[in-house]
């Protein structure tokens, strides 16, 4: 493999490698401003010193003529759309960030990191023990002073597209069916969102793209060298998210099998072919698992509590519980045989964005068009069989786990691919036909339907997005016509109390947020806030002290000086006890405070102790 091919798993090597060169500065507290420039300095050098191989990737990737194919019209139109799709995401991308889990860790956590110089343990943000790949990738970006760290994660869409590519090729793609392919993807409406949101799921995507390239190429070639691709993209996917250990199971499959078809393969050999690329994989993720085995004894906390002796100082196994079954709650809350069944079906046609119910995400119809190879199984290439074993198996243990659209991320460009062939092989059966003037029957008007189908769905996708483009408004932040303050104040309900901290509150002010969404981004006061579960800490404190005067002692006593508080949201977790003991501590304590401002549905208080100043 020569090129654009080789070259796309050099630019995932080199970002693991910048990536994980600030996890180690964190590490040994040089992390600041300086080193990260450093690594930026290297990492363009390489870049310019690989100039060639980049143009001539993104010459294939446009679509210029090469060979005998000819660039026609319907090739142009497609290029176009697919320029301007990405340019809306563009211009989604270069406005501050609002999404809910970037607020609450995906750029929080690496703001704390660089504000401490250091990759530190942060027990009371359980995501902060969470595979930080990305984050790291984050962290670099905002010690340059960058305000829209999410162009890191739309970088990692245009790689998923250009992954989508070499794949295409792989399979026999003709390129105006691989321009499909990914104007499929950038126009399903969650992909296509993603690309503005600084989140970690599409930089996941590209690695299982990898993966599955280095596979294949494996697999028709038997080297070695793409066996260590392998391995290495499943240690890179894995410290992207923890959905990706599903990987290190699939893969030693794929190698099995494959290995079965070689009557001549020794059981050493055997041995050998499946070692190398879970030893690559274990070691590329291995500054993860580690750290989490150093800080709490179990390789993939906060999962698997009680599988291993875990530990934590502000986490337990209720709160592991409890966690566990809130992300079962997406797709319903009360799933029987029937939902399980039909959610892998359900999920591209009834999800819808910010419903949880809905699988908090949409995907479109556009996908399901791959289920026809299901009943051809036997019939299609090993490559295709294996992709679609992928598919399938991912399908099965997304269904019983945590059901969101966007982790089926993952396996939307496979989807696409098949789409792809399917319409590839009918379209070039039915011209066949045409070109030797027989009568279209009824199976040529059915493959008519279908190309028809597929432009209809990815018709309707695109609708969806350029409606999500609009609702979002981000031309009107783009274009200057809304200050950074009054496009945070349009999307966040709170800013305007986080300001007032901001600007109001001491520099040494020290926060307890409870029940405010820990969405501690765009805070630049010190703050302590649950993850999750954030009425936890709070609600401990009355549980174990007397009165309400010894809550504001405690309270006072671990330094915080301002009590944030969405009241409404608290005294619902108090109506088990309403008008009980609890209650009653609670509003003996929320007496003794001094409420300083109030913006609904958030209560800002001061806490008494000898740490708290005037508010300026």
């Amino acid at each position: 493999m020569h090129g654009s091919g080789l070259f796309i798993f050099r630019l995932g090597l080199g970002l693991w490698v910048s990536a994980h060169l600030v996890y180690l500065a964190g590490l040994f507290n040089i992390l600041n401003g300086s080193f990260i420039w450093a690594v930026i300095l290297i990492g363009a050098t390489l870049l310019l010193a690989n100039y060639a191989r980049i143009i001539e990737g993104l010459r294939n990737y446009a679509g210029h003529k090469r060979n005998s194919e000819a660039t026609g019209l319907l090739e142009n139109t497609g290029r176009v759309f697919l320029i301007g799709l990405s340019v809306l995401a563009l211009i989604g991308a270069l406005t501050p960030p609002v999404q809910r889990d970037s607020l609450v860790y995906h750029l929080s956590l690496p703001k704390m990191y660089l504000a401490s110089g250091s990759w530190q343990e942060i027990p009371q943000n359980v995501y902060s023990y969470f595979p930080g790949f990305i984050e790291a990738l984050y962290t670099a970006a905002l010690a340059t002073g960058n305000v829209y760290p999410a162009l890191v994660h739309f970088g990692f869409g245009l790689a998923c597209l250009w992954a989508t590519w070499e794949l295409g090729k792989i399979l026999g793609l003709q390129r105006k069916f691989m321009l499909l392919c990914l104007i499929a993807l950038a126009a399903t409406p969650t992909f296509w969102s993603e690309m503005t949101w600084a989140y970690v799921d599409l930089g996941n995507t590209f690695f299982w793209l990898l993966a599955v390239i280095a596979f294949l190429r494996w697999a028709a070639e038997r080297k070695q060298l793409w066996l260590i691709l392998l391995g290495f993209s499943l240690g890179a996917a894995y410290g992207c998210k923890y959905t990706s250990l599903l990987l290190f199971m699939l893969v030693p499959l794929g190698l099995l099998l494959e290995l079965r078809l070689d009557k001549n393969v020794s059981p050493g050999t055997a041995v050998k072919t499946l070692a190398i690329p879970l030893t690559v994989g274990l070691l590329t993720a291995s500054p993860w698992w580690l750290r989490n085995i150093y800080l709490t004894s179990n390789p993939f906390f906060p999962f698997f509590w009680h599988l291993f002796p875990s530990h934590a100082p502000a986490w337990d196994g209720d709160r592991a519980d409890q966690f566990a079954v809130m992300l079962e709650t997406y797709g319903g809350l009360h799933k029987g045989l029937t939902e399980y069944l039909l959610a892998p079906f359900r999920v591209f046609i009834t999800a819808e964005m910010d419903d949880p119910v809905l699988y908090d995400g949409k995907l479109g119809w556009y996908y399901l068009l791959a289920l026809p190879l299901v009943f051809f199984w036997r019939k299609q290439p090993r490559n295709i069989q294996y992709i679609m074993g992928m598919v399938v198996i991912y399908l099965i243990y997304w269904t019983l786990s945590s059901q969101q659209a966007r982790f089926l991320l993952v396996i939307l460009p496979l989807l696409s691919v098949l789409v792809a062939l399917q319409l590839q092989t009918l379209t070039g059966s039915l011209a066949e036909r045409f070109r030797l003037r027989k009568t279209p029957g009824r199976k040529n008007i059915a493959r008519l339907l279908l190309t028809g189908t597929v432009v209809s769905a990815i018709g309707l996708n695109s609708l969806n997005t350029v409606s999500i483009f609009r609702q979002e408004r981000y031309l009107d932040y783009v274009l200057g016509n809304e200050t950074k303050e009054e496009y945070l104040q349009r999307k966040l309900y709170y800013y305007d109390m986080y300001q007032f901290i901001n600007t109001r509150l001491p520099l040494d002010a020290d926060l307890l947020l409870v029940a405010t969404g820990n969405q501690g981004y765009y805070l630049e006061r010190r703050f302590f806030s649950d993850a999750i579960f954030e009425e936890h800490t709070l609600l401990t404190i009355i549980s174990e002290s007397q009165s309400g005067q010894e809550v504001v002692q405690k309270v006072g006593q671990r330094g915080w000086t301002h009590l944030l508080i969405r009241l409404d949201y608290f005294i619902k977790s108090l109506e088990p006890d309403f008008q009980g003991e609890k209650t009653k501590k609670f509003h003996d304590f929320i007496n003794s405070l001094q409420i300083i401002n109030i913006s609904k549905p958030f209560y800002l208080f001061k806490i008494p102790s000898g740490k708290n100043r005037e508010v300026n």
